[in-house]
């Protein structure tokens, strides 16, 4: 009993020493009070996780009553997973509280309860009210075909970017789903130009924003068994369209082989290159191509600052890998084949596999994280047969 009354009155010092200013004053309205009571058994437990708990439980449980019903209108979902938790969880923060908590002893052995006058303002409610807001982009040049959904994301993106500056660091793919009720207002080619404008206009909820700002998804096409920072094997994209936050020309598009979608060129050329951008490197890393490089003799993978991580020069039966200025000669060829091909980054040190047989190891001690994946390929023959890339793959390398 002496130790229920001890661990009581140490609770309520902790209230009675702070200063009056410490309570913060919400010159808005207030829309919703409540009056919560929580209790915890104290056994085991110290005053400060008695203390802790007791308030965390008991805004939780002011949260399903005063914002309940606009939790559940304002889920998002990623992977077919419903963001309530995250939401649930941000929406603590929104939890004020009047006045002082008032412990006391329960009506059980060892029980410690607590009454909380738990309220919410006007903005605070807001963040869960729609925000309508509108983005007119343009791109210059361009396939008819492509360019119309390539300005449509463009305008999706710079749309909610605008909205939240915090967000530019993540894909395209990532963001679109914080979009509801996307219209396009207008759309087209500028007089006697080649830049094709689009109009957009959506509604967003802060609240998910703000969700979104703390507990941010990967992208819808991620499969949840591993932990990628990097995924896409081109089944969720529209034929003839490219991936967002891939740059490229308009000959390189996905298409359909063989009952799987892949990403190719619509027309023999010598050189292709394209952008993967917005990536979001950790410190250790492993990339995965899933590829058939055609005909191709010169493959690079260009990350950083010009750093070029992973090369490879076929001739005949001769491959050549490279890790910056060092190099390895190989007797192999992959001509028309499909291959996996991996870069792997431990600390300092870099690897490169291709189907998962090491074939070289190097150091790039002036390595910075990079944003983004440079791909170049010179084709040893202007035939139909052309690279075709069937999935990308970018995994956390956890170093025990």
């Amino acid at each position: 009993m002496k130790s229920i009354l001890k661990i009581l009155i140490c609770c309520i010092i902790l209230f009675l020493f702070i200063p009056f200013w410490y309570y913060p004053i919400y010159p808005d309205k207030i829309k919703y009070e409540t009056v919560k009571t929580t209790c915890i058994y104290s056994f085991g437990k110290d005053e400060n996780d008695i203390y802790d708990t007791l308030i965390k439980l008991t805004k939780r449980s002011a949260i399903e009553e005063i914002f309940g019903e606009k939790i559940k209108s304002s889920t998002i979902v990623y992977n077919g997973i419903v963001q309530k938790d995250n939401i649930q969880t941000l929406s603590t923060g929104l939890i004020r509280v009047k006045g002082n908590p008032k412990f006391f002893q329960g009506k059980s052995f060892g029980e410690v309860c607590v009454e909380i006058n738990c309220f919410a303002t006007d903005n605070d409610f807001k963040k869960f009210d729609p925000v309508k807001i509108n983005k007119n982009s343009c791109i210059d040049k361009g396939n008819i075909t492509t360019i119309k959904q390539r300005t449509k994301e463009k305008a999706k993106r710079e749309a909610i970017v605008d909205y939240e500056p915090r967000l530019q660091l993540y894909s395209t793919k990532q963001l679109l789903p914080l979009l509801h009720n996307v219209k396009i207002i207008k759309e087209g080619f500028i007089e006697n130009s080649s830049v094709f404008c689009t109009q957009i206009e959506a509604i967003i909820f802060p609240i998910e924003i703000l969700t979104f700002s703390e507990y941010p998804i990967q992208s819808m096409n991620i499969n949840q068994s591993k932990n990628y920072f990097l995924y896409e094997n081109f089944s969720n994209i529209e034929e003839g369209l490219t991936p967002s936050d891939w740059y490229c020309g308009d000959e390189l598009i996905v298409k359909m082989d063989k009952n799987q979608k892949v990403f190719t060129s619509s027309e023999s050329k010598r050189r292709y290159k394209f952008t993967i951008s917005n990536v979001k490197f950790p410190n250790n890393f492993r990339i995965n191509f899933y590829a058939n490089l055609g005909f191709s003799i010169y493959l690079s993978v260009v990350l950083s600052k010009n750093t070029f991580v992973f090369q490879q020069e076929s001739t005949s039966s001769k491959t050549k890998y490279f890790i910056n200025d060092s190099s390895e000669v190989i007797y192999e060829h992959f001509a028309d084949q499909k291959a996996k091909f991996t870069i792997e980054k431990e600390g300092f040190v870099f690897k490169l596999y291709v189907n998962d047989i090491k074939k070289m190891v190097g150091r790039i001690s002036n390595f910075e994280i990079p944003e983004g994946i440079i791909i170049n390929m010179v084709n040893g023959s202007t035939s139909t047969h052309n690279f075709k890339i069937y999935k990308i793959e970018g995994e956390h390398l956890f170093i025990s």
